[in-house]
């Protein structure tokens, strides 16, 4: 399968709108929403906004995930995909937990009214309990970087699959899915299982289970176009789809219903508040953006190393800003215009030096 620029553009645009997406949280006086820095003020519009976008943009980056593993093994043997695997995603996870994610926590127990110093704090952030994994009691969290840790875990894990999916004895198995698949809306019936996942409870909207199906559903895309001019062709049927679904999602939330049905049929229009979204920008992005241009390649390069030193970047410029007299909206301008260009100039400190910025994933733009 040829590279599909539509599907970079997607990656690198919601990778690049996590800054805004965390920036918002500051001003979201939502126990629900973690963050390392909050203001006193609470703006709904902002938790309007990212509780839309966090319906899908982790699903969208998964699902891309798993097409990019295909793409990966389709260039390299197991060693080097493994190789690969270990710069890209092994080394900046180990990077985030020693050298920024106890900035973070830091931070957040400042604002807590704590009084340890960095020291004490650092040595406590290896030694105490993990608590929730976030960091919030002192103890060691993935921070945002739990993302590449799934990736690690599932690339290990899903290995054989993968290769399988490679190797010649798949092709009567994947010709027979692309031709099933191809036919109008029948992508769809791929959302059924990941609706069901979450009956299993594990780790609440972080279930791995229910990723690394999407990362197979992603790796099951790169198989054959037919898949991608499926949702070429039907995207904007995903479109209304995923429209109706937000409105029943956001809506006709049942109250306390002890009907089973009305609960469950709830639940499924949760989680394809998930998928359908990722399906139609796939469509959309593959179908009119399919152009490489020296602005996607730049910002490609980019996004990785953004993403993984972003959270501190908005934490600390977060904790000065807060502190200005005036309103939420400019402040949350100033942190998002700032973060980029830190992030920015960061990157491009980071990619010059080459045994430094591998430690921030500066190595993996391809």
């Amino acid at each position: 399968m040829q590279r599909r620029y539509g599907l970079d553009w997607l990656r690198t645009i919601i990778v690049l709108s996590i800054i805004p997406f965390h920036a918002m949280i500051i001003f979201i006086q939502n126990e629900e929403w973690k963050m390392y820095v909050k203001d006193k003020v609470n703006v709904p519009v902002f938790n309007f906004i990212d509780s839309v976008i966090s319906r899908f943009h982790m699903v969208t980056l998964f699902l891309l995930a798993g097409i990019a593993i295909i793409y990966s093994l389709q260039k390299r043997d197991t060693s080097a995909f493994l190789k690969q695997r270990i710069i890209k995603l092994f080394i900046p996870l180990i990077t985030g937990s020693v050298l920024l994610n106890p900035i973070m926590t830091y931070i957040w127990g400042i604002n807590q009214g704590r009084t340890e110093n960095f020291p004490e704090h650092y040595i406590g952030f290896f030694t105490k309990d993990l608590g929730e994994l976030n960091g919030f009691n002192g103890g060691y969290t993935p921070g945002h970087l739990w993302f590449v840790l799934y990736l690690l875990v599932f690339s290990i894990v899903g290995l054989p699959f993968f290769l399988w999916l490679k190797s010649n004895k798949s092709v009567k198995v994947k010709k027979v899915l692309a031709g099933f698949f191809y036919k109008p809306m029948t992508i769809l019936l791929l959302a059924v299982p990941y609706c069901f996942i979450y009956l299993i409870e594990i780790l609440d909207e972080k279930n791995p289970i229910a990723y690394f199906y999407v990362v197979l559903v992603g790796c099951l895309f790169a198989t054959d176009d037919s898949y991608l001019k499926a949702l070429n062709r039907d995207k904007w049927k995903y479109v209304i789809f995923t429209f109706i679904t937000f409105i029943i999602y956001y809506f006709f939330q049942p109250a306390n219903s002890s009907n089973m049905v009305i609960n469950y049929s709830y639940a499924l229009m949760v989680r394809l508040t998930q998928l359908l979204p990722a399906l139609a920008l796939i469509g959309l992005f593959d179908f009119y953006i399919n152009k490489n241009s020296k602005l996607l390649q730049y910002l490609s390069g980019a996004s990785y190393t953004t993403y993984v030193i972003h959270l501190l970047v908005v934490t600390v410029i977060g904790f000065f800003v807060i502190k200005l007299s005036i309103t939420p909206y400019l402040k949350f301008a100033i942190i998002v215009v700032a973060s980029y260009i830190v992030c920015f100039i960061l990157y491009e400190i980071l990619r010059r030096v080459k045994y430094i910025g591998i430690l921030f994933g500066t190595s993996c733009s391809k």
